[in-house]
């Protein structure tokens, strides 16, 4: 009798430890798929971090150009108000020159006129031309 229930017991305690080292086995395989799945989650957040920076860069960047396209605008803006500026002086200067041309042309013929006319008096010789005229 006492065999049989040693043999029972036995029996009963390698079903029970059979039990308990698959349970353990099940915990390990549910542990691992666990750490694998946080491990990727970590990964992922890393990843996600990664692209968030890269981001950034790319927006401080296009910040910075946008920064240098206002100047470079401003600066073209400004060389083309001084552009012309610098027209209507010389527009202003050549009318200036024009007029000027046109009385020295008009005192030029003033000028021989009156050579004419002493001339004319008998008071002195006039052999010259003036610009043709």
């Amino acid at each position: 009798l006492e065999a049989a229930v040693a043999t029972k017991t036995a029996t009963k305690m390698a079903t029970v430890k059979s039990a308990e080292n698959e349970e353990i086995r099940r915990l390990r395989e549910q542990n691992a798929a666990l750490e694998a799945a946080a491990a990727a989650k970590t990964a992922t957040k890393l990843a996600t971090k990664a692209e968030l920076e890269a981001m950034r860069a790319k927006c401080a960047k296009l910040e910075d150009d946008k920064v240098g396209l206002a100047a470079a605008a401003a600066v073209a803006t400004r060389t083309k108000a001084l552009a012309a500026a610098r027209k209507a002086e010389e527009d202003a200067t050549f009318k200036k020159i024009s007029a000027l041309e046109t009385k020295v042309t008009a005192a030029k013929k003033d000028i021989s006129k009156l050579f004419l006319q002493i001339a004319a008096q008998g008071q002195m010789e006039v052999c010259f031309v003036i610009d043709g005229t």
